[in-house]
């Protein structure tokens, strides 16, 4: 009867080293697999980061052009101004040459 109980001990410390063996394999693939995408996660986050810095630079770049413009038109205002004023002073003076005064 112990000879039996001792393989029955045996049999069953055998099935569960199997079973050892079999979840550490397991667990290793699941951590394998992780460890993957992880890596292909921080790959994709690096390109993202890399396309939103390549958005800023494009948008800091549509500001300098945008204030680049506002100060040309800003010249142009200024410039058209000059003008209309010199334009109304010949204007006058033509009248008032023409009125004889």
């Amino acid at each position: 009867k112990t000879a039996s109980l001792a393989i029955a001990d045996k049999e069953h410390a055998d099935r569960l080293q199997k079973e050892i063996v079999k979840v550490r394999a397991e667990a290793e693939t699941k951590a394998d697999r992780l460890t993957q995408e992880v890596g292909q996660l921080q790959f994709q986050l690096k390109e993202k980061e890399m396309a939103a810095s390549g958005i800023k630079r494009q948008f800091k770049d549509y500001e300098i052009a945008l204030e680049t413009s506002n100060t040309e038109i800003e010249v142009q205002r200024e410039l058209i101004n000059e003008l209309r004023n010199r334009l109304l002073l010949a204007l006058n003076a033509g009248t008032a040459s023409a009125a004889g005064t």
